[in-house]
């Protein structure tokens, strides 16, 4: 069943998931942009997207990732001084 075709087709995927994303994910430019309109704050995935890791296959926007979109399709930082900072997420920690 695992021929030649296998190791092929699995190379050629790890490819594609390599280079396949560019710029429609934050990068560490967008993070350096972020935090240079709001200094002290760090940037995250989560901070744009819903998912806390986002795939390269879908990664949706959460409503402060949105609202950037919407104003340029690779925000810099003056398109994060118009929509402001990103409201703080507290996750809630293993107490028993």
């Amino acid at each position: 069943m695992r021929g030649k075709a296998f190791p092929v087709v699995t190379y050629v995927a790890l490819i594609l998931i390599l280079t396949v994303p560019s710029s429609g994910f934050a990068n560490f430019t967008q993070k350096k942009y972020y935090k240079a309109a709001y200094p002290g704050m760090s940037a995250k995935c989560n901070t744009c997207h819903s998912l806390r890791f986002p795939l390269p296959f879908y990664h949706p926007w959460n409503d402060y990732g949105q609202k950037a979109r919407d104003i340029k399709k690779t925000p810099d930082v003056e398109t994060y001084h118009q929509i402001g900072a990103a409201p703080v997420k507290h996750y809630a920690t293993n107490v028993l």
